[in-house]
């Protein structure tokens, strides 16, 4: 395997994983940012190059692009290390965000990404260093320098359209759908009946996929509201009570929330609310590892008597 390789107009620098002669990591990545408004087709079978040779992405890591697909990065070996899935969605957004901010101003944007390893994990990026210049190489920005690390539990906020949608709904929803109960918690199928104001009207709960952003927001926050007595803001709970991370984490990794499929698409599982629930990202990922589709909670309105009546009233 060559050092350096030009793969859409950037160069990417390997380098051997400390003793594991067989294994290989990117190192560096520089070359001038291509604004894409169509992104480039995903490959989730594709795996970071240091992944190739050694099993799957971990749980609590996502398969993070070091350039973003719509800034003329790759569905490449190369381009991909493992990234916290948080720090991926949240940390990594943010400066590729930037970017495109940046690349909209000026003619061209440059940039080169400098990766540091963890030494006792060596195929995990400890530290991302981000240089770039606008068409003049004598005047670079500022580095961005990115560290990604597990951090102390912290408390989730419920986004205000959705946390307005809950406190606005709430009461009818008890009373219509769960027998006059106002200690009942709600179930995801709450924004079957009362998200159309988000835009969820258009969600298939048929066709197998992956759930959009948007639900995979509300199951948080539904989450959220249940298990905090209706704040805005607080700890969000595993629902499967055979889960060893039943204490999620938006920040962290085993710990880090992820919306399960509760019945998997290999068992004709779906992308409805009354077929989601959320666990750790180590529990999500077990359960799609030994493919079993058992272990854990059972969507808990398809337990429930009385919301087996709402679900063939919504449906007919």
């Amino acid at each position: 395997m060559p050092n350096t390789e030009i793969i859409n107009g950037f160069e990417y620098t390997v380098e051997q994983v400390p003793n594991k002669p067989q294994w290989f990591r990117p190192k560096m990545v520089h070359g001038p940012l291509v604004r894409k408004r169509n992104k480039s087709q995903r490959d989730g079978k594709v795996k970071p190059l240091c992944y190739e040779t050694g099993g799957e992405v971990p749980a609590g890591y996502d398969r993070g692009h070091i350039i973003a697909l719509g800034l003329g990065g790759a569905d490449h070996p190369k381009n991909l290390v493992p990234m916290m899935s948080y720090f991926n969605r949240q940390t990594y957004k943010e400066v590729e965000t930037l970017l495109k901010l940046e690349f909209g101003k000026q003619q061209m944007v440059y940039v080169g990404i400098m990766i540091d390893y963890y030494s006792a994990t060596p195929v995990v990026p400890e530290k991302f260093t981000i240089h770039r210049h606008h068409g003049d190489a004598t005047r670079p920005e500022e580095p961005i320098v990115l560290r990604q690390f597990a951090q102390p539990r912290e408390k989730y906020t419920i986004p205000n359209g959705i946390y307005d949608c809950l406190v606005k709904n709430q009461a009818t929803y008890r009373t219509d759908y769960l027998n006059n109960d106002p200690n009942a918690k709600l179930t995801y199928f709450f924004f079957d009946i009362y998200g159309g104001p988000l835009g969820l009207s258009g969600i298939s709960d048929i066709a197998p996929g992956k759930f959009s952003k948007l639900q995979r927001d509300c199951v948080w926050s539904l989450n959220c509201f249940n298990n905090n007595a209706g704040a805005q803001t607080g700890w969000l709970v595993s629902d499967a009570t055979d889960d060893p991370h039943r204490n999620l984490n938006p920040k962290g990794l085993l710990d880090f929330p992820e919306v399960d499929h509760i019945t998997p698409f290999s068992r004709s599982g779906t992308n409805s609310f009354l077929n989601a629930q959320l666990t750790s990202a180590y529990y999500n990922r077990s359960k799609s590892a030994d493919n079993s589709g058992g272990g854990g909670d059972k969507a808990p309105s398809r337990e429930s008597k009385r919301m087996k009546k709402v679900v063939v009233s919504y449906k007919d």
